[in-house]
C-alpha cells in the first residue's frame, strides 16, 4: 500500500511529528502515535502500514527522553500535535484514537488529555480548535503502558534493548540514564511526586473519550503487569470501557512483532469500536449490530466479537497457559 508522508519537522531540535496518509483521502479515522524513547520512523512504519490497511491515517511523534522529567517540553509537543490534528479535522471531522507506547504517555499524551480536561497550565483550553479535536476523541491504545513516573523505571525503559534497538548502546545509556535520574530526583523530587499524581488523575478521567485497549505482558520488567492490571481495574470501576490483552511472554514494546495476529485482531476491534463511539457522540445512524461491549475470547485460535456487557469483572481465558490471555473489562460510558 502506498502512503504519502508529510513531515512537519521544520524546526531543528524538535521532536519529529509527521503524517502517514493512506493513498485515499477518505480515511475512517486518525491514529495519533506517541512512540517510545529513541524510536525512529522505521520502527513505526509497520504500525502505520497496519493502520492504513484498516483505513486509518497516522500522525506520529517521537518524544525526547527529557520530556519525561520536564512537563513543559511534553506540553509543547502536545500543542504541536493538537494544531496538526485541528487543521486536518477542519477538512473532515472523523474519529481520533491515541496510541501510546511505553513512556509516551508521560512524555506527551497526558498533556493532550489535560487540554481536553481544561487543566493544562498556561493554555487556553477553551479554544475552538481544541474542542474540535476533543469532540473527535474516540478511543485509546496503550502498548506496554502505562507505568508510574519513577526515574529508575524511566531510565530502564529508555535503555531497554527492545527500545534502543541493540545491545551496543545499552551499557553507556544505562549508566548515564540512571545517573541522570538520580540527579533529577535530588533536585525535583517533590515536583515529580506531584507530577505523578497529576498523571494518574488525568489518565483516569481520559476514559470519557471512548474505549480503551491495553496491550501488555506478564514478564515485562519495565511496565510491571501488576500496575497495568490495577490501572485497568480502576478504569473499569470508574465506568470506562477497557479491554486488556496480556501475553505470558513478550518483550517491552515488542508485542506486535511477537504476536502479530492477536495484536492486529485486538486493534481492529478497538478501531471499529472507536468508530461506533464517535458516531454515537455525533448522533449519527449506525448499524445496531456494532453496538455493545467488545469482548475478546480465545476460541480455537480465533477472535470472537460479542455484544455481552461485562459487569467490571476480569475474564482471563488463558491464565498460565503460555498463550495470549485476553480480558474484557467494564462497560461503555459515552
Amino acid at each position: 500500500m502506498v502512503m504519502d508522508q508529510r513531515d512537519k519537522t521544520s524546526v531543528s531540535g524538535r521532536e519529529p511529528v509527521y503524517w502517514r496518509l493512506r493513498d485515499s483521502s477518505e480515511s475512517d479515522g486518525i491514529v495519533v502515535v506517541t512512540a517510545w524513547m529513541f524510536s525512529k520512523a522505521q520502527h513505526l512504519k509497520r504500525y502505520a502500514e497496519f493502520y492504513a490497511s484498516c483505513k486509518w491515517d497516522s500522525l506520529i511523534s517521537h518524544p525526547k527522553p527529557l520530556n519525561l522529567w520536564f512537563p513543559g517540553r511534553a506540553k509543547n509537543l502536545a500543542l504541536r500535535i493538537l494544531d496538526e490534528l485541528s487543521q486536518e479535522l477542519e477538512k473532515r471531522p472523523r474519529p481520533v484514537v491515541f496510541a501510546t507506547f511505553s513512556g509516551g504517555y508521560i512524555a506527551c499524551l497526558w498533556k493532550i488529555y489535560q487540554v481536553f480536561q481544561g487543566t493544562c497550565d498556561g493554555v487556553d483550553c477553551t479554544l475552538a480548535k481544541y474542542k474540535l479535536v476533543k469532540d473527535c476523541f474516540a478511543g485509546q491504545i496503550h502498548d506496554s503502558s502505562p507505568v508510574d513516573f519513577v526515574s529508575d523505571i524511566g531510565a530502564r525503559v529508555f535503555t531497554s534493548p527492545s527500545v534502543v534497538g541493540g545491545q551496543k548502546k545499552i551499557q553507556i545509556l544505562q549508566t548515564s540514564g540512571r545517573a541522570a535520574g538520580k540527579v533529577l530526583d535530588f533536585f525535583f523530587l517533590k515536583r515529580f511526586q506531584a507530577q505523578d499524581l497529576a498523571l494518574w488523575t488525568t489518565l483516569h478521567k481520559s476514559g470519557e473519550g471512548g474505549p480503551i485497549l491495553v496491550l501488555c505482558s506478564r514478564d515485562d520488567h519495565f511496565s510491571p503487569f501488576e500496575r497495568i492490571q490495577e490501572f485497568c481495574s480502576t478504569m473499569t470501576e470508574l465506568g470506562w470501557k477497557v479491554t486488556m490483552v496480556a501475553w505470558d511472554k513478550s518483550a517491552h514494546v515488542d508485542h506486535f512483532r511477537r504476536h502479530e495476529a492477536e495484536y492486529k485482531d485486538a486493534v481492529r476491534l478497538l478501531l471499529q469500536d472507536a468508530k461506533t463511539s464517535h458516531a454515537l457522540k455525533r448522533n449519527l445512524k449506525t448499524d445496531s449490530s456494532s453496538l455493545g461491549q467488545v469482548e475478546l475470547n480465545q476460541t480455537n485460535g480465533t477472535t470472537a466479537r460479542s455484544s455481552k456487557l461485562l459487569s467490571g469483572q476480569f475474564q482471563d481465558t488463558n491464565r498460565g497457559s503460555g498463550l495470549v490471555g485476553r480480558i474484557g473489562l467494564g462497560i461503555s460510558k459515552l
